[in-house]
């Protein structure tokens, strides 16, 4: 019983349920009623099921997910690979055209380091009108088209003036799969919805648009995910970039050790 008025003491919780009840347009599937069923029971006290049902929502912790946007800090740091690696696990959403909630959680990214990086497209602080967004503060989007055809998902680190970026590469797919999967002309779920940074900004519906908006807003945001130990990360080169000499061997590729999204088809 103490448990269950621990949990009728903090609101957030049935606050945070409400809200992903509402984004997600009500509940369909047996995660999500199964879900219902053990808010329901941490609501109601029902003491000799709570510590059952407060497992089954710490496994399936996403369901629950849309709450605050990952703080300005997080990416405001001065070490672009630490948070490459610290993203790794991180929840990325959006919420375009009209077309509800999508997103999941980041399983792979790049680290470009800027002025210094010859990978960078802003090596030696080269700045365009396409580039100049990479030396606003961090917490911005950056995207460009890869061969004039995919948009390329990027995030801007570190304070202004310092062009560091984040190459957004792969998800784990969580919310809204219906959606991607017809952005994607798909016809069922498999390993390759949101694997790969052209296919995940089609998933997602990011277009070149986005480039300069800020993930503190209402379109492209991210938020607090899991963490993911060092033994689950692979570290590798970086993926098309053979011209960039000796910066093309750093292993500045992160990966998650076989995410869910391998297990798929």
């Amino acid at each position: 019983m103490v448990l269950g008025r621990a949990f009728f003491a903090h609101q957030w919780l049935r606050e945070r349920f409400v809200r992903y009840r509402d984004s997600a347009g009500g509940f369909t599937g047996w995660v999500n009623a199964r879900f219902r069923g053990c808010y329901s029971t941490l609501c109601h006290g029902r003491a000799g099921r709570e510590i059952k049902a407060l497992r089954f929502i710490i496994r399936h912790r996403h369901i629950s997910i849309v709450g605050q946007p990952l703080s300005l800090d997080f990416y405001r740091r001065a070490d672009v690979v630490r948070i490459s690696q610290d993203l790794l696990g991180q929840y990325m959403f959006t919420r375009i055209g009209g077309q509800g909630l999508t997103g999941g959680r980041i399983v792979e990214t790049e680290a470009y380091a800027g002025a210094t990086d010859r990978a960078s497209h802003a090596y030696g602080n080269r700045r365009t009108r396409r580039t100049a967004v990479m030396y606003e503060a961090g917490g911005v989007a950056y995207v460009y088209l890869c061969y004039g055809l995919h948009a390329l998902f990027n995030i801007i680190t570190s304070v202004e003036g310092i062009p560091h970026a984040v190459l957004i590469r792969a998800l784990e797919p969580t919310h809204g799969i219906p959606v991607m999967l017809r952005r994607r002309c798909k016809a069922r779920l498999d390993r390759t919805l949101t694997a790969g940074p052209g296919a995940l900004t089609q998933a997602l519906g990011i277009t070149v648009r986005h480039s300069g908006q800020s993930l503190q807003g209402n379109e492209i945001w991210l938020e607090k995910g899991i963490t993911i130990r060092p033994k689950q990360v692979v570290a590798t080169t970086r993926i098309g970039v053979d011209y960039a000499g000796a910066d093309a061997q750093r292993l500045w590729r992160f990966r998650v050790r076989a995410p869910c999204l391998d297990q798929l088809g």
